[in-house]
């Protein structure tokens, strides 16, 4: 009997949200016997925000930010993407002082994020002024915080407008709900589309009405609430499927031609385009994401393998796009990894570990091959890198790299940490690579004229 493979990327800038348990802040109605949930449009109650940090008032509450925008920022000292927002935040704060009041919400303690923040500050130089409010389990259940980090928007009455991901809290979209003009943001929801991932879509009660089928594939534009995800899978002999859903063009050919059987995908830096308008193939402009830009896809067919099923695949969406894509070693502009002595690297051996913790700041690599190494460097640290990364790093034994209060945001404090404690280097240099190349009909022929 074939065991079943899946298959799965999915990329998403939050942090799953895990209900730990927390000391609760209670409700302004003490005396209901239920946690109250929380309504687009209407009044809030006046909530109390205990255990305030960064704040001359230790107590604050609701009526006393009335007169300004509120937004709330649920996050917690575990979730990268709600850090990294952070510098944002206060210099759109610092900006529209006295208009918008930011407030950091968490269920964690005081104590869990005063250490957090010496840490942040002591790493990355990051001095945090906004104020946080802690053991807010309560409000986290209220607000329905189902992943972070989670935005709420209160408007000068305290009723509540929008809740939204980070993506949307920019410096033209408070400047618009400040001063009352109309604004596209899309509403967060608190439970994911009701739908199963590898079965046909829009067929027997998956969206739609219709009888079983042999084979299908199917491109949609974007169905909001879905997934960001790009997968293959192959539960049995009888039937297989291939999907890409919430993806730009880019992002669609990137699964298309992803080494899944090796754990590989395709970043940006490794895709070409050779198009007249980039913008209607791109993740996002000006970092606004463009949602009326993307797409859902479904391969579903009778047992195929993966290479058959990304070949058809292909086909569909070079026929749909009308353009022409295929993989092709180039001569590019590359982070090359090199080392000056392996031994430092060989493993001391102890249980597998291959992680970046963002409350620690700390990057642990333990008893892993060299191959293991390509994606910490290649899907975190240099992700967001224009150059590809390559490493010339080959050893037999597997290797640890254990780096504490380093700031991985930053890659060139990752790279003289290397150098200094491993004498790993990190270069920009020509370097032949694999690249995803996405040709227009005539771009060729455009570029020489």
């Amino acid at each position: 009997m074939m065991k079943t493979k899946i298959f799965l990327y999915t990329i998403l800038e939050l942090c799953i949200f895990q209900g730990l348990g927390q000391n609760q802040t209670h409700l302004t109605d003490s005396k209901a016997n239920h946690v109250k949930k929380m309504t687009l449009g209407e009044q809030l109650p006046n909530f109390r925000f205990n255990e305030v940090i960064n704040s001359p008032i230790k107590v604050l509450d609701l009526s006393s930010m009335k007169g300004q925008f509120v937004i709330m920022d649920f996050w917690h000292t575990r979730c990268a993407a709600c850090i990294a927002a952070f510098p944002k935040l206060q210099k759109l704060q610092e900006k529209y002082r006295g208009k918008l009041k930011i407030i950091l919400l968490t269920y964690q303690s005081k104590k869990t994020v005063q250490n957090f923040l010496v840490r942040q500050n002591r790493v990355t130089g990051m001095d945090l002024q906004l104020p946080i409010a802690c053991n807010q389990q309560s409000l986290t259940d209220y607000f329905k915080v189902p992943s972070y980090p989670h935005y709420v928007w209160i408007d000068e009455k305290g009723i509540a407008q929008f809740v939204t991901q980070g993506y949307d809290v920019t410096e033209e979209n408070i400047g618009k709900v400040i001063n009352h003009q109309p604004v596209n943001m899309q509403q967060k929801a608190d439970s994911d589309l009701d739908f199963q991932i590898f079965k046909p879509l829009f067929v027997n009660g998956n969206g739609g009405i219709g009888s079983p089928i042999l084979y299908y594939s199917i491109l949609t534009h974007y169905i909001k609430n879905m997934p960001v995800l790009g997968g293959y899978t192959s539960p049995n002999d009888s039937n297989s499927a291939i999907v890409a859903y919430s993806y730009p063009i880019v992002g669609m050919f990137q699964v298309a031609f992803n080494d899944f059987l090796n754990g590989l995908r395709i970043p940006d830096n490794r895709t070409i385009l050779q198009v007249a308008d980039t913008s209607k193939y791109v993740w996002e402009i000006n970092g606004v994401t463009q949602w009326d830009r993307f797409y859902a896809y479904q391969l579903f067919s009778p047992y195929r393998s993966i290479d058959s099923l990304q070949k058809l695949m292909r086909e569909d969406l070079m026929r749909y796009f009308q353009v022409e894509a295929h993989m092709e070693m180039r001569l590019m502009k590359c982070w090359v990894l090199r080392a000056e002595d392996t031994a430092l690297l060989v493993t001391k051996g102890g249980y597998l570990l291959n992680e970046m913790s963002a409350d620690n700041f700390t990057i642990s690599i333990r008893n892993v091959p060299d191959s293991e190494l390509i994606f910490r460097f290649v899907y975190n640290i240099f992700s967001k890198s224009r150059f590809p990364f390559i490493s010339e790093v080959h050893m037999k034994s597997n290797i640890d790299i254990l780096l504490d209060n380093i700031n991985f945001y930053d890659e060139k404090s990752v790279i003289e940490a290397l150098k200094s404690k491993y004498k790993l280097s990190i270069q920009l240099e020509d370097h032949l690579v694999n690249m995803l190349v996405i040709t227009e009909p005539g771009f060729r022929k455009k570029a020489v004229n």
